[in-house]
Order: C-alpha cells, then sequence, then structure tokens
C-alpha cells in the first residue's frame, strides 16, 4: 500500500486566492444558516420559569447548536458533492483525499475541525500562512486530514 502511495503524484493544489474566496463564499452562506438557527431557537415561553438560568442555558444552547451545525453542514454537503462546497463550485475547485481518491465524510469533519484555528483567529492568516508553507498548498485542516484542494477538471481516482 505504501509503494501506491509513494507512487501517487499529487495534481497541482488550487490557488491559496481561489481556497481563500471560495471558504469566504461558504462562510457567508453558513452566517445565513446561522442566523436562522439562532433566530428559529429565540426564546422559547418554557425556559422562563427561573429566567437568568434558562437564559444561560438557551444561550449555550445556541451556541452548541450552531457549532454542530458547523461541523456537519459543510462536510455533509462537501461529501455529497464530490468534494466540493457551493464555494468551491463557484470557483471550480473540489477537496480529495491526499491519494487523489474521494473525499469521504469522516476527512471532510476532521477538516472542518480545524476550520475554528485556520479561518476564525486573525481572519484566516493561520490558515494562509500554513499553506503558502507547504508545497500541496495545504491549510492545518487539510494537513491533519490528509487532503489537498484541487482544481474541479483533475480527475483522480
Amino acid at each position: 500500500m505504501d509503494d501506491i502511495l509513494n507512487d501517487f503524484e499529487a495534481p497541482p493544489p488550487a490557488s491559496v486566492f481561489k481556497r481563500w474566496l471560495a471558504s469566504f463564499i461558504d462562510y457567508l452562506v453558513f452566517a445565513g444558516l446561522a442566523a436562522g438557527i439562532l433566530h428559529y431557537t429565540g426564546d422559547h415561553p418554557i425556559l422562563k420559569v427561573n429566567k437568568e438560568y434558562f437564559v444561560l442555558l438557551n444561550d449555550n444552547i445556541k451556541i452548541i447548536v450552531v457549532v454542530i451545525s458547523w461541523l456537519l453542514a459543510l462536510p455533509v454537503y462537501e461529501t455529497l458533492n464530490r468534494g466540493r462546497t457551493l464555494g468551491k463550485d463557484i470557483f471550480m475547485i473540489k477537496a480529495i483525499k491526499q491519494d487523489g481518491s474521494k473525499l469521504s465524510f469522516g476527512r471532510s469533519v476532521v477538516r472542518h475541525l480545524f476550520d475554528f484555528i485556520d479561518f476564525l483567529p486573525v481572519g484566516g492568516l493561520v490558515g494562509l500562512a500554513t499553506a503558502n508553507s507547504n508545497k500541496n498548498a495545504q491549510r492545518v485542516g487539510d494537513l491533519v486530514a490528509k487532503t489537498i484542494v484541487v482544481e474541479s477538471s483533475w480527475d483522480g481516482k
């Protein structure tokens, strides 16, 4: 198996700029989804028994719902759409495993677990710096998940 992986020559990675723009679009879409979730899970009469406790509980539940949605929405869409999200579709790029095979749901979840490191602190500078420092332009999430982002026209395994 290692010989197969060593013989595989990865396609050239998609440009970091395209990836950043695609991610920006994905996060705008998710922000809209999160806003809808937060609006839908607004104050409910049943949570007003002990207002201070339940408001805090309600706010924590909202945060948990948004984070779980983040960790499911993008990976589910990315897996069902052959490694592409809406932003990746627009810029004609896709995520694949390092061996060239199709992205799995598990790998996609791992990629997006690290979005909080790659993109949220300081506007994505961590992800950009990491992607610019390796030959496959992999951000932290890609390095951990062993994935790469390539042009959609590339036909791998």
